[in-house]
């Protein structure tokens, strides 16, 4: 860092760089900011903190902030810190820096009865200048003060500038309402970076040997002296809390709106309330003194957010048993014999179980509509996502709209699903009877020639056997499937093609697994045969290997960095090498039925844990062929597993036929979180790396996102799967993370799709129709 100043810096050069947006900052002298400070008067003198007196600086024409630091040689080290964040930043909800001054300056002063020349460090900062003040100014309760809109607009302001921050690497750390800057258009502008910490990249938390801020908005864990970005969320839930209620009180949520009851602008049928609900849950989640049950990232509360802008609520929103919906006009972009799919959402912000269920309204295409879910249970605070997808269609139908109207109640103890329709329907009926409240919510469908969208669904050409098991290429836009019929097919999902395909086998394929290092494809049969394929430019087999036994190779696990493939059959599980000639190298027995999956051990590779139809799972060791420990607790089998992190620590999740899915700690090697769906036996687990998300896939043909660090249910997802059709048709057969490209791949019985979750869309579905 250059910290020598142009001493020819005029005033007029100061206005022209503060005028300049793209001006980047600069060191300045001195004297300059004496001159414009009118030599640092008390006059011009605007604000003082313990480290700083911030002055008015007055140019020709406009006006700047000059902050100067006290007791300089004391903390030196905070200012360069300070000027290094800034020098970083950028953004509109962030004020702006203009400059720095590092100077000596020398005064004569008298000592022991004479006059010396001492050195006097200064050191200043400049920065725009904003004339409303801090925002403690304008903090009331809802009966005074600022209006929704604008409380709305600064909570917004505030979390996007914090989000860059973080984005960034760079944690505040002293987050108040008199660091926040309001412009003359009340844009909030986070300032003071004087106790602020830039890390470098990857890192997550900085240990410190002295801890500043403030109290009232320092988050509690301050006494470790480890910070983490939790530390800012903490302040920010507590400014969020005085924006809406005018005190750093730690209401509920339901306390935080009825303040705003008596708020002319608002009724519980205006979408501003939504936005004060959602407000007001992020507040008290933010201010949590478990740092973990804060929300995880700044992201998470930017959707949010925005989450409350797209949506449009109802004036019976709030009545008991509404659903919020989004988007209330359901559009298809209409395009010849292709099915088309679009996605619509259905939120429960309420602690009950709220059963819906759709009815059409009729018109000429209505029969196109080929798989919808007319019927289900959404959990209380928790999102469903539906698609609706037509059939084939030869032109444009004559009449482009039609309707549907979405009926929702409160399910009271019935919280199971509906095993069919009939049963949903005598449901309704006995709600109506009770004169209980029902809710109805209009939708438009509307097929449109030019709408774009991203949600499309490909036929699965030339295949009529049933999907078995799917991987995925970690870097390549590739699912690996293999099917009943012994084909391995690549898909590649960019392009929509299919890339090879290969009849491996006269058995069906039971389990894939692709090895990048090697650009091999395995594939297990259910004979017992273990194939091996080159998927090179021209794929060709390399080798089929036989196991023990003739039965299902049920799965198939790889070594991250050895050249060894775990695999499982009927109670067994072998470890093969394949430099030493595909060689079985070690021998696991101890389940007494059948091995449904095997994993390693992501921290200790030569671990591994199986899941098992004798309802255990088995933790082992590859030097040893008996296993180390076995985690009880399921009542049915062990249908499978994954390990995910949480604050550093290594959890596994098991899925169960008993319709359970348990935490385990595997440092404490005991369960701690039993997730009791009561629903649908599990089928499929995966943990997200980079996301606080566990998904499952169940029997129902539902796939679930639950929180990794709560596992509570946030949300519910259905491609469609038709409602009549029997349950091991219905079931999600496999799950993929496609980390590269933010999805997930599905697998159904007939079909693979593909959904976005950076924002939960649909995007390709490749199967029959």
């Amino acid at each position: 860092m250059d910290l020598q100043p142009n001493r020819s810096f005029t005033k007029n050069d100061l206005e022209s760089v503060l005028l300049d947006e793209a001006a980047e900052p600069m060191a300045l002298p001195f004297s300059l900011l004496e001159n414009i400070t009118n030599n640092f008067s008390y006059k011009q003198e605007i604000g003082r903190g313990g480290f700083a007196v911030v002055y008015m600086g007055m140019l020709e024409n406009r006006a700047v902030a000059v902050k100067r630091l006290s007791h300089t040689y004391k903390y030196e080290s905070e200012f360069l810190r300070e000027v290094e964040c800034l020098m970083k930043v950028k953004h509109k909800n962030v004020v702006r820096f203009l400059g720095y001054c590092s100077d000596t300056q020398g005064h004569v002063g008298s000592y022991d009865g004479k006059f010396v020349m001492v050195d006097m460090q200064e050191r200043l900062l400049c920065f725009e200048y904003l004339p409303k003040g801090s925002l403690d100014n304008f903090i009331k309760d809802p009966s005074g003060g600022l209006d929704w809109k604008t409380r709305y607009q600064i909570i917004k302001g505030i979390c996007e500038g914090l989000h860059y921050l973080h984005r960034i690497n760079i944690m505040h750390l002293d987050l108040k309402p008199s660091n926040i800057l309001m412009d003359d258009d009340m844009i909030p502008k986070i300032t003071d970076f004087g106790l602020s910490r830039s890390l470098e990249e990857m890192q997550t938390r900085v240990l410190a040997t002295k801890m500043f801020g403030t109290m009232g908005y320092l988050a509690p864990e301050f006494t470790s002296n480890v910070i983490t970005h939790k530390f800012d969320l903490y302040s920010l839930g507590i400014i969020i809390m005085e924006i809406l209620t005018g005190a750093k009180e730690h209401p509920v949520v339901e306390n935080v709106l009825k303040s705003w009851d008596n708020w002319p602008e608002l009724s519980q049928g205006n979408p501003h309330y939504e936005q004060i609900r959602v407000c007001a849950e992020i507040g008290i989640e933010c201010i949590n003194f478990d740092p973990t049950m804060r929300p995880d990232c700044m992201s998470h509360i930017m959707d949010r957010l925005a989450e409350t802008e797209r949506t449009k609520v109802l004036p019976a929103q709030y009545s008991r048993g509404a659903l919020q919906v989004h988007p209330l006009e359901l559009r298809l972009p209409f395009k010849p014999n292709k099915p088309i799919s679009c996605l619509f959402h259905l939120t429960n912000k309420t602690e009950e179980h709220v059963a819906f269920r759709l009815q059409n309204k009729g018109g000429s295409w209505m029969d196109y509509l080929g798989e919808l879910l007319t019927h289900g249970i959404v959990p209380p605070m928790s999102t469903y996502t539906l698609m609706v997808t037509t059939r084939e269609m030869e032109e444009l139908p004559r009449e482009t709209e039609t309707g549907l109207i979405l009926q929702t109640g409160v399910t009271g103890n019935h919280i199971r699903a509906f095993r069919q329709y009939e049963e949903c329907v005598q449901f309704f009926e006995r709600v109506a009877e009770l004169g209980d409240e029902l809710n109805e919510v209009a939708l438009k469908v509307v097929c449109d020639p030019h709408e774009e969208t991203t949600s499309k669904t490909i036929p699965l050409l030339g295949i009529t056997s049933y999907l078995c098991c799917l991987d995925a290429h970690p870097a390549e836009p590739w699912i690996i499937i293999g099917d009943s019929y012994g084909l391995v097919q690549i898909w590649n999902y960019g392009t929509q093609s299919i890339g090879s395909s290969s009849e491996v086998s006269a058995a069906a394929v039971f389990s894939s697994k692709i090895v990048v290092r090697k650009q091999w494809v395995l594939a297990g049969d259910t004979a017992g045969y273990i194939h091996i394929y080159d998927y090179g430019a021209e794929p060709k087999k390399i080798w089929s290997l036989k196991t023990s036994t003739l039965f299902h190779i049920t799965s198939l696990a790889i070594h991250p960095t050895k050249p060894y493939l775990l695999s499982s059959a009927n109670n067994i599980i072998e470890l093969w090498d394949w430099d030493n000639g595909w060689k079985c190298i070690q021998t696991f027995k101890g389940h007494s039925r059948y091995v449904r999956q095997v994993a390693f051990n992501p921290r200790d590779p030569d671990n591994f844990v199986s899941a098992s139809g004798d309802n255990t799972v088995k933790v082992w060791n590859l030097d040893s062929p008996e296993s180390s420990y076995t985690l009880a607790g399921h009542s049915r089998e062990v249908t499978c597993l994954d390990f995910f992190t949480h604050n550093d620590q290594l959890y596994l999740i098991t899925g169960s036929n008993d319709r359970t899915a348990k935490i385990w700690n595997m440092q404490e090697r005991m369960c701690i979180h039993t997730i009791e769906d009561l629903t649908s036996p599990f089928t499929c687990v995966i943990s997200l790396p980079d996301r606080p998300y566990l998904v499952t896939g169940s029997e129902d043909g539902l796939v679930r996102f639950w929180s990794s660090s709560n596992y509570r249910l946030e949300r519910i997802f259905d491609i469609g799967i038709l409602q009549y059709s029997s349950e091991s048709l219905r079931e999600v057969r496999a799950l993929q993370y496609l980390m590269e490209s933010n999805r997930i791949a599905i697998g159904h019985w007939n079909r693979v799709s593909i959904i976005d979750i950076s924002d939960e869309e649909a995007l390709v579905t490749k199967g029959q129709h």
